[in-house]
């Protein structure tokens, strides 16, 4: 019985991905006149920016799939945001991001991470599967998947979605070398001038991601980023951070939503914040 509800779900996957890969008119038409987001959801708040501004430039670093447990994706089908998404994984990139926005003008995607310099760096990956609640652990941080892997995590995971497990623990993680690329080169390769928003979601690097971009002179009205992998101090970091650059914040759940002040952003996260 496992075996064929894993099979209907990726089905049924599949067939999503079709529908948004053609920009089919029934499921854009679903988003743009039956959607409502619950009020307290990060999904409330990116739904009233989105209808509240003319054009949406996103900025997407840790994009994988680009549609499974992705809080934007529904946002730039309806609403043709342009913007650049960029996803390391090659096996990701190449068999879902790539093709999931091939027919857009005004979206670029790149498989590429964000660093420091350009060049390339390890990434760690679960070796066994490439099935998207796998490709969403992989991390710069090797402690990040090895602590899973060590307290039965990965295992409980791997069987609840029926992926056979190497036989030693040791083979459960891969390394994978990977393109990076700088703030400053993203910005020259994309003639990137105003970032609308920006989405990160890098398991346990989010914060140097934000630092970097924020360094490089880039200021987007609007932020969301996972923070449930920060340590104590990293966190302390980020808020100081954030409120150095003019940023107010909220945290919900595993994310934090973060907006400049002084926008029009304020005035829906004030909004947002009574709900």
């Amino acid at each position: 019985m496992s075996s064929i509800k894993h099979k209907v779900k990726k089905i049924y996957k599949s067939f999503i991905f079709n529908l948004s890969k053609n920009n089919n008119k029934v499921f854009i038409g679903f988003y743009k006149y039956l959607y409502k987001p619950a009020p307290t959801s990060i999904s409330w708040f990116i739904n009233e920016f989105s209808k509240n501004k003319k054009s949406v430039f996103v900025l997407q670093v840790g994009a994988n799939d680009g549609i499974n447990h992705d809080p934007i994706h529904k946002f730039i089908k309806r609403d043709k945001w342009a913007g650049t998404l960029i996803e390391p994984q090659k096996y990701v990139y190449d068999n879902f991001l790539k093709k999931l926005h091939e027919k857009s003008k005004v979206i670029n995607t790149l498989n590429a991470a964000l660093g420091e310099k350009d060049g390339q760096m390890p990434i760690y990956k679960l070796s066994f599967t490439n099935d998207r609640w796998a490709t969403g652990l992989s991390t710069f941080i090797k402690k990040e998947i090895s602590d899973k892997v060590d307290d039965g995590s990965i295992e409980y995971l791997a069987k609840k979605n029926g992926n056979i497990l190497p036989k030693n623990k040791a083979d459960y993680i891969a390394e994978e070398q990977i393109q990076v690329i700088s703030p400053a080169s993203l910005r020259t390769k994309f003639n990137i001038e105003n970032i609308d928003i920006l989405m990160v979601d890098v398991e346990g690097f989010d914060y140097e991601v934000i630092k970097m971009l924020i360094d490089a002179d880039f200021t987007p009205e609007a932020m969301i980023f996972e923070h449930s992998h920060f340590s104590e101090q990293t966190l302390i970091n980020c808020k100081n951070l954030l409120e150095s650059n003019h940023y107010k914040y909220k945290m919900i759940n595993a994310n934090t939503l973060a907006v400049k002040e002084n926008t029009e952003s304020e005035d829906i996260f004030k909004r947002f914040n009574k709900n």
